[in-house]
């Protein structure tokens, strides 16, 4: 992804992020897990865990492409596992995924597509599309799911 479309995509997640739930702030603590390529939000639960968001832009393509991961870890850190691959629909996952203290899973594989999303700065109308969608998977899927998560022991 070239630096101009990065700024862009960065600076409007942040704005989504603060919209959809102002409680998840940057987050830019130390693990082997945290790489500097990726923007994390978290959401420090007290008692209960901390909740993250994981924005990745692909370093490695010609196109402008990102993923989303979210997590949570009722360890106090950034969740130190690898990310899982169970779909959102598999009842007998998400009961295990509950029972995890530490967790992680890309969004679109969580709801059943594992793709990337195109990131294109010379065409803002499909970059807002793009992040209209982003926007409303965050609203209705991702962030209720993360918050129930937490309310499981």
């Amino acid at each position: 992804m070239n630096a101009k479309d990065r700024r862009l995509l960065i600076t409007r997640f942040k704005e989504i992020v603060a919209k959809t739930d102002p409680q998840f702030l940057p987050f830019n603590g130390a693990s082997p897990y945290v790489f500097p390529s990726h923007l994390y939000f978290s959401y420090e639960r007290p008692g209960r865990g901390m909740l993250f968001l994981d924005l990745s832009i692909n370093q490695k393509s010609d196109k402008s492409d990102f993923t989303l991961q979210f997590g949570w870890s009722r360890l106090g850190r950034f969740p130190e596992v690898l990310s899982v691959h169970y779909y959102m629909d598999d009842l007998a996952a998400g009961i295990r995924r509950y029972s995890q203290p530490e967790y992680m899973q890309r969004v679109m594989m969580f709801l059943g597509r594992d793709t990337w999303w195109c990131f294109d700065g010379s065409n803002p109308e499909q970059c807002e599309e793009v992040l209209k969608v982003v926007e409303d998977i965050l609203r209705a899927k991702i962030i209720p799911y993360l918050v129930g998560a937490l309310e499981h022991e």
